[in-house]
């Protein structure tokens, strides 16, 4: 059946970090496979959870900022499912001033607007972990996104491999370790698409620190196996190195009032090439990339009014 979340919970905490979270890439999150999630299951259970938000100014401030995520999640006794869409765009209109006739003042036409897309990026993202034992279990997952800012107009892949629940320490530490295989497509904005073999590892923390306060913490390297024409130099096998990690403590301050702070990171070593910018071409021989490394940082006030 669907899970019932309290309205306040999940419309609060979307608003506090809205702004935030359409500045950026969306956090790159893990759910990996945990065979006691389905230690009490006994026939299908689904969960499942959807959220939207929408920010509009006008007047001394232009600016459209929306977000949306749904999360869904199938288990029965062996298998679990899990199925995850996001999305965040932004568009921010700003003042710019230039001295056009170098008089060294600004006059009433001198005064323009600029409007800019600062955030278009979504992705769906599906995972099927199948329990062998407590400790092992056989993954595999696959995504379609597109990041317009990174350079990227369509991506995509899928990843299989083995999961090993490495450490356990009753419900107080869990550590958990992934190795295996990853395709990965990009259809990049400027630039030929690339297709990407890689080896993957993969490490996730989840625990408690108090009976209030609980942490997690993961981290995710891709390394590429074949040669790719990337730029502004070919890339030889692990030099298109691939790091996503993140980090989150979430704290009951009361009953019903709980505080997450994160940190999300995603690093290319070889950046796609940045779209052209305003629709004017580049000089010849000038192919500007996308910055290595993008980061998001989230503080959310959750409360739970029911």
């Amino acid at each position: 059946m669907l899970a019932r979340y309290p309205l306040g919970l999940t419309a609060l905490a979307l608003v506090l970090a809205l702004p935030r979270l359409a500045a950026a890439q969306a956090n790159p999150t893990f759910n990996y496979g945990k065979a006691e999630e389905v230690k009490e299951v006994k026939a299908v259970d689904w969960t499942a959870i959807a959220e939207a938000g929408l920010v509009l100014t006008t007047g001394n401030s232009k600016t459209t900022t929306a977000t949306a995520a749904a999360k869904v999640t199938r288990l029965d006794a062996d298998n679990k499912l899990y199925g995850e869409v996001n999305m965040a765009y932004a568009r921010s209109t700003i003042l710019i001033v230039s001295d056009e006739d170098a008089s060294g003042t600004i006059g009433p036409d001198e005064i323009q607007e600029s409007t800019a897309t600062t955030a278009n990026a979504w992705l769906a993202k599906l995972r099927y972990d199948r329990f062998l034992t407590e400790f092992n279990s056989l993954y595999a997952t696959a995504a379609l996104g597109a990041d317009r800012p990174a350079g990227k107009d369509l991506y995509g892949g899928g990843q299989v491999g083995y999961s090993r629940l490495l450490y356990k320490d009753g419900d107080k530490h869990q550590l958990t370790g992934e190795v295996g295989y990853d395709f990965s497509y990009e259809d990049l904005a400027a630039g030929d698409p690339l297709q990407i073999h890689s080896a993957r590892a993969f490490v996730g923390y989840k625990g408690k620190l108090t009976e209030v306060t609980a942490v997690e913490a993961s981290a995710e390297v891709l390394g590429n196996l074949n040669s790719l024409d990337t730029v502004p130099e070919t890339s030889g096998p692990f030099e298109d190195l691939r790091v996503n990690a993140g980090a989150a403590i979430t704290t009951k301050l009361t009953s019903k009032i709980s505080l997450n702070v994160s940190l999300g990171t995603k690093f290319d070593n070889r950046p796609a090439p940045r779209a052209v910018i305003g629709g004017i071409p580049y000089d010849a021989g000038f192919v500007p990339v996308a910055d290595k490394l993008d980061t998001i940082t989230k503080a959310s006030l959750i409360i739970a009014l029911f």
